[in-house]
């Protein structure tokens, strides 16, 4: 495109004009300097982000890698279904591997798996996940000082304990849309506010 930076700033004045901000985060579609490091500073404070993108799953997958949204040590998902009944039995899926997989690593039983997933109803402290998830990076470090020094740093954290960050979630629009539109399953599944 010629001229695409002053195309671009024209545009931004026109909508910035007679604008009331009550707020907003937007990110460049070019990774800028310092987005990995604040999203990582942003997800290490608690804050839930989701991102909407126009990409293919894949490239959402990268891009989500490249600024550490995602990282190679979480559960990541994806919910690519193209109808309604589809959608709803990979959600239900994804549920089940998501509750097995916290009942594995915290020892909890969830007596309830209809219930909405969220730490405090399972007695897990937030502040123990986010231990769990320092130490596991940690593992990463040492894997890499072992590599590229010959030695391995000290590290408390069981080296046979699995690696594990969290979970990810890739979902199509037309997913989504289903997701959302029904009443049961938004509500059951909880997409509208994520607590993982």
């Amino acid at each position: 495109m010629d001229r695409r930076e002053e195309k671009v700033n024209d545009a931004y004045e026109e909508i910035e004009t007679n604008m009331k901000l009550l707020g907003a985060t937007g990110i460049e579609d070019k990774l800028q300097d310092g987005v990995p490091q604040c999203i990582e500073r942003l997800i290490q404070a608690g804050i839930k982000i989701w991102v909407l993108t126009g990409d293919k799953v894949e490239t959402a997958f990268n891009i989500g890698l490249s600024c550490r949204l995602l990282t190679n040590e979480m559960e990541i998902y994806t919910i690519e279904e193209e109808n309604e009944n589809d959608v709803m039995q990979r959600l239900d899926q994804v549920r089940k591997e998501m509750i097995q997989k916290i009942q594995q690593l915290f020892s909890v039983k969830i007596e309830d798996p209809t219930k909405r997933l969220d730490w405090k109803d399972w007695g897990i402290d937030e502040m123990k996940f986010d231990q769990y998830r320092k130490a596991s990076s940690s593992i990463e470090q040492t894997n890499h000082n072992q590599q590229n020094d010959g030695f391995t740093t000290m590290n408390t954290y069981s080296q046979n304990q699995e690696q594990f960050e969290g979970f990810g979630l890739l979902i199509t629009g037309q997913a989504l849309v289903h997701a959302l539109t029904d009443k049961d399953i938004s509500a059951d599944h909880s997409l509208s506010k994520p607590h993982l």
